[in-house]
């Protein structure tokens, strides 16, 4: 289950999976960048408390689908292939937002599939 996290601090985060995937858990502490650095040079670190989906990229081989779960909830499943701005659309995904991302490959071993998310932090100390 290949995967990979594209971060930073007060940005949105990019997860993108590529192949055979069950049981990937992503947790919300694992989104977070590690730390941020303000224009006086203080270091600090980023607490995620929530995340919404936002966006999302997908393609699947025939009848395979991905389910997408926030901690026990299911909350998407994305089948042949789309993208969804929910942006554009003035919304997003946000069910169990403080849950963490599951994600799963269903009825195939061929898929592709990015998900954003946009994330609520807070920081320790904050870098103003």
């Amino acid at each position: 289950m290949p995967h990979e996290i594209v971060k930073g601090p007060k940005s949105r985060v990019m997860i993108r999976v590529n192949g055979a995937t069950s049981g990937l858990v992503i947790n919300l502490a694992n989104v977070a960048s590690n730390t941020t650095v303000s224009l006086t040079g203080a270091v600090s670190e980023e607490i995620v408390t929530s995340a919404t989906i936002t966006r999302v990229f997908w393609s699947t081989a025939n009848t395979g689908y991905w389910k997408i779960s926030r901690g026990a909830t299911s909350v998407l499943e994305l089948g042949g292939s789309g993208f969804w701005n929910l942006v554009e659309a003035g919304m997003s995904v946000a069910n169990t937002s403080t849950g963490n991302v599951g994600i799963d490959l269903v009825g195939t071993t061929n898929g592709s599939l990015v998900i954003e998310l946009s994330k609520d932090a807070t920081y320790s100390p904050d870098p103003g």
